[in-house]
């Protein structure tokens, strides 16, 4: 297809005084429809509830035509309009595109862009009201904007100094943080309290190795009553079990560091009751007491009781071990070895191998020996009370390797 034939008509010439005329006409359309934006703007920066007002709509403070009734107040808005309003931006995007000083055709690629440079610029010349206005166009055009939140009047209600919202937002916020205080400050009181009036035992009694309870749902451990009802002038004796078990090496390490903690510091443990391992790697040590002079004075006291229940159990201590430990090199009395009738069941004390001793380090070896002397005492008092004897652990027996 070919236009070359085509021609244009001209239109019919108009006069000066027809086209100054259209143009009048044009701008006072042009007026209204801006005065209609404007007043529209305005009616919903009056339902704007937030810090901006209408400065930031019509670009100055109001006026006295605004008190004078032009700009309708908020009463005179029926709730479904102050709804509607609150929804709405408070500037239009005309006047969004004016306080960021951007032409109408303006894209977000250029509003993005325009922002830093407007806000270090008014920044700069420290005019505050200026970078709200223009932050608040900035959210309007990049649809980051959100309606302010409805106010309710109760809401509004001054109690004690402060409105009824802002009590509550103490309450939701700062609750939390207020129950967590008081805890901590319930535990550290707890502590202190704890601190000053726990009294360390005055006496101590521990067991390491396989030993152990039948029963561990008791108020109080038999051991421990014992010694309260033969030694009242203990007020605060004590006892706890130690079980090492080789299948949980971690449980067994956790307890080997204990035992080195009780022949290492005075004051953990008074009397040790172990079996054969223990009592062997405490003796090696030489973290033992010597009992040569308790042993002669307890045959001669209770010679069928010690013969019937207790084994003594030396270590021969040689000449470079023994300036190391501040002995004479020789022979020593380290344990009492009950295993032979599994004394100990009696008081709730089941193992295998049961071995008394000492640790070195103790300050109260006078008070272990009057324990250790009452235990010989009632030794058939005590040995009525087992509930059987103690049985060793079956060794599994080595199978060949296959050829």
């Amino acid at each position: 297809m070919k236009f070359r034939n085509i021609k244009l008509k001209p239109g019919p010439r108009r006069s000066e005084d027809e086209v100054d005329s259209n143009e009048s006409t044009m701008d006072v359309e042009t007026e209204e429809v801006r005065d209609e934006e404007t007043v529209d703007d305005k009616r919903r920066a009056v339902a704007y509830s937030g810090s901006f007002t209408r400065r930031a709509v019509d670009g100055k403070k109001g006026t006295e035509d605004d008190a004078n009734g032009e700009v309708p107040s908020e009463s005179d808005l029926t709730p479904e309009e102050q709804e509607k309003a609150r929804r709405k931006p408070p500037l239009s995007r005309r006047r969004a595109l004016e306080i960021m000083e951007l032409p109408l055709n303006a894209n977000v690629y250029e509003v993005e862009t325009r922002y830093p440079m407007l806000i270090r610029r008014y920044r700069a010349l420290g005019q505050e009201e200026k970078l709200e206005e223009i932050t608040l166009a900035y959210d309007i055009l990049t649809n980051r904007w959100v309606p302010p939140p409805k106010i309710d009047p109760r809401m509004e209600k001054v109690v004690l100094g402060r409105k009824i919202k802002d009590w509550r937002n103490i309450i939701a916020y700062g609750f939390k943080p207020f129950l967590l205080t008081v805890a901590i400050l319930a535990m550290v009181i707890a502590i202190i309290v704890a601190a000053v009036t726990n009294k360390q035992p005055d006496y101590s009694v521990a067991t390491f190795g396989h030993l152990s309870a039948m029963d561990h749902d008791v108020e109080q451990y038999p051991m421990e009553l014992w010694l309260r009802t033969n030694f009242p002038t203990l007020e605060y004796p004590s006892f706890s079990y130690n079980y090492a078990s080789a299948s949980d090496p971690q449980l067994k390490m956790a307890i080997d560091q204990k035992g080195m903690v009780a022949t290492m510091i005075a004051g953990v443990a008074d009397l040790l009751i172990c079996d054969g391992e223990y009592y062997m790697r405490y003796s090696r040590q030489l973290a033992l007491h010597p009992m040569e002079d308790l042993y002669a004075e307890l045959v001669k006291a209770y010679p069928k009781t010690m013969a019937k229940y207790v084994e003594p159990l030396y270590v021969v201590i040689e000449e470079e071990d023994a300036e190391e430990a501040q002995l004479e090199p020789g022979k020593y009395l380290f344990g009492f070895n009950l295993s032979k009738e599994q004394l100990l069941n009696g008081l709730e004390i089941y193992g295998y191998e049961q071995v008394l001793c000492i640790p070195a380090v103790s300050k109260r070896h006078d008070i272990t020996y009057e324990v250790i002397r009452e235990l010989i005492a009632q030794a058939d008092e005590i040995h009525n009370h087992s509930r059987g004897t103690v049985m060793p652990s079956p060794t599994p027996t080595p199978q060949p390797m296959p050829s």
